[in-house]
């Protein structure tokens, strides 16, 4: 029997036709941390992680309201650099081999903490730390913001602390991640189920990352650091600090973050949605 999968679609309310033509077999994946409407239109629901599946609960049953995990092409991450390659691309962006580089990567917006990380680079003593922040204001090369330009004048004021390259395709982003000895997730929001920590656990990048809705459910403990967001800058600041002078913890979350990636592969994906579906339609 055939199964309807609305994408994100902001809820809308066309459903009861489809529900006509394929009764009980109408499902909704949500890709968002969304508050639902109390009219829903379909039969199941389909969340990206269990943070999110639980805003559904007081209104479907449980057995209505399932997880499919995000995935990524795993490929793309698992490239790797050589040492000569690594200085090259360091030195073209004025890092040297001694710098102990901190990785932002995404959407230069409030939600996502750039402004708290980045206040947190620039309390460390060690001139050495610095962010490396990849990404723009928008998704594929966004303008500058008030929010952007508050991040560049804080940089101005802590000259070589923070370095921008702006917008970068994701095809290219294993370089600089093969370049950073650190990557920061410090989203302020309840964030759905983020790709970002996904690729740096394959590129083989410690994480530190808050304490944000689904993510913490794609990392774990061998691999990542979880900081709560009150008093994120204080809590950033040490954490850094923490993961910068354990090497041995660094080494270990290393190893086990590409072991990690491999449960949010695009095959296990595709397996897991394929078995859904025949859950969904088995019903």
């Amino acid at each position: 029997m055939d199964v309807i999968i609305f994408e994100e679609d902001s809820q809308i309310i066309g459903y009861k036709k489809f529900q006509r033509q394929f009764p009980e077999k109408v499902a909704y994946h949500s890709h968002l941390h969304e508050k639902p409407s109390k009219n829903i239109y379909y039969d199941y629901v389909i969340s990206v992680s269990e943070f999110c599946r639980r805003e559904w609960l007081d209104l479907l049953p449980e057995s209505k309201v399932l997880v499919l995990r995000n995935g990524i092409n795993l490929s793309r991450f698992k490239k790797r650099l050589s040492q000569d390659e690594k200085t090259q691309l360091r030195a073209s962006l004025s890092i040297t081999t001694d710098d102990f580089i901190v990785l932002y990567c995404g959407r230069l917006i409030p939600i996502k903490g750039v402004l708290e990380l980045a206040m947190a680079i620039t309390e460390i003593p060690e001139k050495n730390i610095r962010l490396l922040c990849v990404g723009s204001s928008g998704f594929s090369g966004g303008g500058e913001t008030d929010y952007t330009e508050h991040i560049h004048a804080l940089a101005l004021k802590h000259t070589g602390r923070i370095i921008f390259t702006g917008y970068i395709n994701n095809e290219e982003l294993y370089k600089y991640h093969q370049i950073s000895d650190l990557q920061v997730i410090p989203s302020l929001c309840e964030d759905a189920a983020p790709l970002v920590p996904i690729e740096g656990m394959c590129s083989g990048l410690p994480l530190i990352v808050t304490d944000s809705g689904g993510m913490i459910e794609y990392i774990d403990d061998a691999c990542a650091l979880v900081v709560s967001r009150d008093e994120i800058v204080k809590n950033l600041t040490k954490a850094i600090m923490r993961a910068k002078a354990d090497d041995a913890w660094r080494r270990k979350a290393s190893h086990e973050g590409p072991l990690r990636a491999e449960k949010f592969s695009e095959e296990a994906f595709y397996r897991n949605f394929v078995s859904l579906v025949e859950t969904i339609a088995s019903k």
